[in-house]
């Protein structure tokens, strides 16, 4: 029975926990927009190489780049397919396999920093890969495929990608969609003129593509429920986006910048941004602009800069009670408060906490203050996981006694937990 957009968004979602025919039947569903030509099933035996299992099956399936394959379920293994690039699936994609190394040969090669919101899917293999889909050209040339070793593929003419809801050979994880669209973003500029003429920037103008206006230009079926495409402000101030590569922020968080996120999602992740940002000493000024300017800002250019405002200010606030001084030992007492988002939380113990003239909030009182982590370690045998059991007993039973804990060497070791219960 054939499947609707979201019906295989889902799938797509748990490829790698559905049936083989499930699996083909988003196959079958992406065939409709999309070129797609068998590769070899199954996974390799210990010794063997996982690449030929990305390999078509097919000695002459370059021409399904030029010429739409006709899909019949049984050419096809159930664990892949592969997606023909080209004229014929309509997509041009870029494969980066490192997206910090990618950043940065873009400030090298002093081009804006970002991709357009598009059709992008994270790939199975380990660590951080992704497929991001562009629309194949319209102007009359031939886009091949392209190269800049360690950083990134160009997959036009005579490339292949696996496609959303295959399984990977090595790691069987599946190929899954970052975003519920099936949208393509036009090729940026640069990412053109590298693949014809392997410079960011050609001698001469290359014609601009023109915006689709059939779904013949869209791997979108016509008999399907178009979902809202990630990109709703195509305006946005691209070229002057700030290098993430230079921001004093985490690489999760200059990924979450950087990636599309479902709605229902956004306002959770644009949180972490933000407070991860502010946090770090960016000012108000380069957050906006950022926001202005990739994924992570879809929302803020919906809703307008008053909700963004807004977000600003609970973030700071958030902040602030997180590196209040009252409440914890995590930066000195004579410290100003601008200075509080500088600071990271540093570790203490249920001794300082006894010890702090500080008037914590306890969940167990003189030994667990509210808001504060709760790190317990030591060698392996020690009883760090009947501790646990125990502290989540007296979180349940609030009555005063004192823990006495005994190690697996047999030395005695006393836990100020003050709680009493039946359960010792």
């Amino acid at each position: 029975m054939p499947i609707t957009a979201k019906d295989a968004i889902r799938l797509i979602g748990r490829s790698d926990q559905v049936s083989d025919e499930a699996r083909l039947d988003v196959f079958e569903f992406l065939a409709q927009s999309f070129s797609l030509i068998p590769l070899t099933g199954g996974f390799p035996a210990p010794g063997q190489s996982a690449r030929e299992f990305k390999r078509p099956l097919e000695a002459n399936w370059n021409q399904w780049c030029e010429t739409k394959r006709p899909f019949n379920r049984t050419d096809f293994a159930p664990e892949r397919a592969g997606v023909a690039c080209g004229p014929a699936s309509g997509v041009l994609v870029l494969d980066v396999d490192d997206m910090d190394a990618f950043w940065n040969w873009q400030v090298d090669q002093d081009i804006p920093v970002g991709l357009p919101s598009t059709l992008t899917v994270k790939t199975g293999g380990e660590g951080e890969r992704y497929h991001f889909y562009f629309l194949y050209p319209d102007d009359g040339q031939r886009y091949g495929c392209r190269s800049v070793k360690g950083v990134f593929d160009i997959r036009g003419m005579g490339g292949q990608v696996l496609c959303p809801g295959s399984l990977h050979p090595e790691t069987r994880k599946p190929y899954t969609l970052q975003g519920e669209t099936f949208e393509l973003a036009l090729a940026p500029d640069w990412l053109r003129h590298y693949t014809l003429t392997k410079t960011t920037k050609p001698a001469s103008p290359v014609a601009e593509s023109p915006t689709p206006e059939s779904t013949k230009d869209t791997p979108m079926i016509p008999d399907s429920t178009p979902l809202p495409p990630i990109m709703t402000d195509p305006a946005a101030p691209t070229p002057s986006a700030p290098v993430l590569a230079a921001l004093p922020v985490s690489e999760k968080i200059k990924q979450m910048i950087t990636t599309a996120v479902p709605k229902g999602q956004r306002s959770e992740a644009s949180m972490t941004v933000l407070v991860g940002m502010l946090s770090a000493g960016i000012d108000e000024a380069t957050v906006k602009q950022i926001y202005a300017s990739y994924p992570i800002g879809e929302k803020a250019r919906e809703a307008g800069a008053a909700w963004l405002n807004r977000e600003i200010g609970k973030a700071k606030d958030h902040i602030a009670t997180a590196f209040d001084n009252s409440k914890s030992s995590a930066r000195p007492a004579d410290e100003d408060d601008s200075q509080a988002r500088k600071y990271s939380y540093e570790t203490f113990n249920a001794l300082d906490v006894i010890n702090s003239s500080s008037d914590f909030e306890f969940l167990i009182e003189n030994f667990w203050p509210k808001a504060e982590p709760l790190l317990i370690t030591g060698p392996g045998g020690a009883g760090k996981s009947i501790m646990t059991m125990q502290i989540a007993m007296d979180l349940i039973f609030p009555l005063k006694r004192v823990l006495f804990f005994v190690s697996r060497w047999g030395s005695y070791r006393v836990f100020p937990c003050y709680q009493e219960s039946t359960h010792l």
